[in-house]
């Protein structure tokens, strides 16, 4: 992430740009005296101190740039640059690549991670269900000893009982009664508060990288489960644990019935195996004399299709520490318009065009984001847009297999037939809320959406007029500015310039001003009828060495 995650920041509480490093072997990993550099040409510009990465798990490190080496959170010396850099993980000897981008990353976006993913979609894959066979043994010594617990190679079953799950006991009208499908109330009560209960399942990893692996259990009172032999969850189990063990916890029914108890083993993924496997789970009762018992299983995993091979691609719902989703390419090249944003008064056709073959573009005219969703799709540009009112228009390029284009905005506004002969020797704003009405008042915490034009005074005449092309065009939110004065008839606005695409600030420099997002137009009315006190005291501040706001006079034609 080369663009500053705002939805992972860092100890801080800052957001950062962040490097995910993931061990996809078996066995742990250590990183302690590797390197990572963003410059191929310093392969050591920073090390990690002692790093441990578990199988099938990754870390995040932070590439803030305050060089911070905690074990629970690093940072790197460096940044990430948005525009495309190398990124490499070197050896301990310096100059070994254990993996690289390279020569270099390509350009980066808003909220969008790049990396190693899947060309095809993550899948589902049930495992296990509620409601398979089971086979299952309920012991009077500890004659199985682990053996028991071992995948179908190693253990064999088959002279064990088999049932449908769930299955268990209850008393005549209890709770549980109605979902127990196979009783082993004479096998089971009395006999031992554990039983053995094994799952067979089925797995084919041909094309499979296991993303994600779940495991959901019905269950009165507890259990331990094992993955082909491998503990890989508990509940309520005891120490020490025997053959013969009781539940340390217990669930009323109801619960029971309506909540399974789930547990992530995506850390124990590796305990799959090609080909026959088992879940084998020792459920457990409070006691051998407990009047209910119910257990029921279920395995799922997540994965992807690696058919199509490995590859580098952009992540629209960045996973900082978790596997990836599948990749997409980058986005279609931003659309031209025939015309950029600007007041008329003759009608017009508008052309919208990108250079990305196959890309289709939607576009609205009601200020809203253009949509590509399949229900409720924004109109597709095919033919040139009539603009004979004053109108916005958002466009957006979309590409199967790609990151949605970014949003561009433009505003057209109609002016009445006296306003093109108007000019002045000031600056002019141009605000316009294009139908959305007045800005909120002064103790709104939303603003009013709207669009600004900057036009600047001709260097040769020395007069500016709205007639020729703005200088500058930007959405914004307004709202009233003040207390009393919010409400004169000619009141101060607070505003917010925003980007196309939403409504982060969008930092502007206008007029040969600063640049920032957040700006005034100050409006003294009734108080500086000259409009002069605020901006000669801010300029003798400045004079002094003292910090003050800079100020420009401007006419200002609002729709508001």
């Amino acid at each position: 992430m080369a663009s500053a995650d705002e939805n992972y920041r860092d100890s801080d509480g800052a957001p950062s740009d962040w490097i995910e490093i993931t061990n996809s072997g078996n066995n742990e990993a250590s990183l302690e005296g590797c390197y990572l550099t963003n410059n191929n040409a310093d392969p050591t510009r920073w090390i990690f101190p002692q790093t441990k990465i578990p199988a099938g798990n990754s870390i995040v490190v932070f590439a803030s740039g305050k060089d911070r080496k905690d074990a629970n959170e690093l940072h790197t010396s460096f940044t990430l640059d948005r525009g495309g850099d190398y990124l490499g993980l070197i050896g301990p000897d310096g100059f070994t690549v254990l993996s690289e981008v390279a020569p270099n990353y390509p350009q980066q976006y808003e909220n969008i991670s790049y990396g190693i993913g899947m060309a095809n979609g993550a899948k589902s894959l049930s495992l296990v269900k509620f409601g398979s066979n089971v086979k299952y043994f309920i012991a009077d010594t500890d004659a199985l000893g682990n053996d028991w617990k071992k995948d179908p190679s190693l253990f064999n079953d088959s002279a064990w009982s088999e049932a449908l799950s769930p299955l268990g006991f209850e008393s005549s009208g209890g709770i549980l009664e109605d979902s127990i499908l196979s009783n082993i109330k004479d096998e089971m009560r009395g006999t031992n508060a554990s039983g053995f209960f094994r799952y067979p399942f089925t797995f084919d990893s041909d094309s499979k990288q296991i993303t994600s692996l779940e495991l959901k259990v019905i269950i009165d009172d507890g259990f331990v489960a094992y993955l082909n032999g491998v503990e890989v969850g508990s509940f309520g189990k005891p120490s020490p644990f025997l053959w013969n063990s009781s539940s340390t916890k217990s669930r009323s029914d109801n619960i029971v019935k309506s909540t399974p108890i789930v547990i992530d083993l995506t850390s124990h993924r590796s305990a799959l195996i090609d080909g026959n496997n088992v879940l084998a789970i020792q459920g457990m009762n409070q006691s051998r004399s407990s009047s209910d018992f119910i257990i029921d299983a279920e395995l799922s995993a997540q994965f992807r299709d690696t058919s199509a091979g490995i590859q580098y691609g952009y992540f629209i719902n960045p996973t900082p520490g978790k596997p990836n989703d599948s990749v997409l390419n980058g986005p279609p090249q931003e659309i031209t318009f025939s015309k950029q944003s600007c007041m008329f008064t003759q009608s017009f056709e508008l052309s919208l065009s990108t250079t990305t073959p196959g890309a289709i573009i939607r576009y609205t005219t009601d200020l809203s984001v253009p949509s590509n969703d399949r229900k409720d799709p924004s109109p597709q540009f095919t033919n040139p847009i009539i603009i004979n009112e004053s109108t916005q228009i958002r466009a957006q390029a979309f590409l199967p297999g790609s990151i949605d284009g970014q949003v561009r905005t433009e505003s057209y506004l109609k002016m009445s037939q006296s306003i093109p002969d108007f000019s002045s020797d000031l600056p002019i704003i141009v605000i316009s809320t294009l139908g959305k009405g007045s800005p909120p008042g002064t103790s709104s915490t939303t603003r009013r959406e709207a669009y600004m034009f900057f036009f600047e005074p001709d260097p040769e005449t020395g007069r500016t007029v709205l007639s020729g092309s703005p200088q500058l065009t930007t959405r914004a939110g307004i709202r009233r500015r003040g207390s009393s004065s919010g409400y004169w008839p000619k009141y101060s606005l607070s505003i917010e310039t925003w980007k196309d695409g939403n409504d982060d600030d969008r930092n502007i420099e206008p007029l040969g001003m600063s640049r920032e997002a957040d700006w005034i137009l100050n409006a003294r009315y009734e108080w500086d009828l000259a409009l002069m006190r605020n901006p000669f005291v801010y300029e003798v501040s400045r004079q002094i060495g003292r910090y003050a706001p800079h100020t420009q006079f401007v006419e200002v034609f609002s729709d508001t």
